[in-house]
């Protein structure tokens, strides 16, 4: 994993140019297209504390991002998990960085376009998408629970391959447990788990 210093990532999106935005935007973090050393890169900004509380409805905090960085960089090497390339820690909350997924979000292609996806394509990103939960769930020495799962987590790289991210409301379970309580829900309405 590399370290990306501020400059330059405000290089490689063009100082957080508007027209480099992708994926509308959230209340936490926007997402930017990026270009590094000629490769495409996908950049993650959280918003700052700066921004006045009523215009976001969730703050990103350090140590919630230094946990999506650790569950992001465990899955780095899933054929399923978006690649996260590297961090920039010299801002108030980290900057992620990752492959750029060509085919933008799943969720995005189901709205935009609701036949731009074969049945067959659709299988196959169903097969993905279990493979990675999956993996989160079973292959690590605590199980990990992602607690945001939709269609706007899945990114699609060139070949429609299904890849997970967004891992900020990701735990781990504690030792011998199969499941936990805590006192936040954290997610995305409307596909929270009704037991939150």
């Amino acid at each position: 994993m590399r370290s990306f210093s501020a400059d330059e990532l405000q290089k490689a999106t063009d100082s957080y140019n508007h027209e480099n935005r992708i994926f509308g935007y959230t209340s936490h973090f926007r997402w930017y297209k990026g270009c590094f050393e000629g490769r495409l890169i996908f950049v993650k900004k959280y918003m700052d504390s700066s921004i006045p509380t009523h215009s976001r409805s969730f703050l990103a905090d350090p140590e919630m991002v230094a946990n999506e960085i650790s569950v992001a960089a465990q899955l780095s090497g899933h054929k399923n998990s978006l690649k996260l390339l590297g961090c920039c820690l010299e801002t108030q909350i980290p900057t992620l960085v990752f492959e750029f997924p060509m085919n933008g979000n799943l969720g995005d292609q189901l709205r935009s376009n609701p036949t731009c996806l074969s049945w067959k394509s659709r299988l196959k990103i169903a097969n993905e998408i279990a493979s990675v939960i999956t993996y989160l769930h079973t292959a690590l020495p605590r199980p990990i629970i992602h607690r945001d799962i939709h269609p706007g987590h899945f990114y699609l790289d060139q070949d429609l391959r299904a890849k997970l991210s967004d891992f900020i409301c990701s735990m781990a379970l504690p030792e011998g447990k199969t499941q936990v309580e805590n006192e936040v829900a954290c997610g995305t309405l409307g596909y929270l788990g009704p037991e939150v």
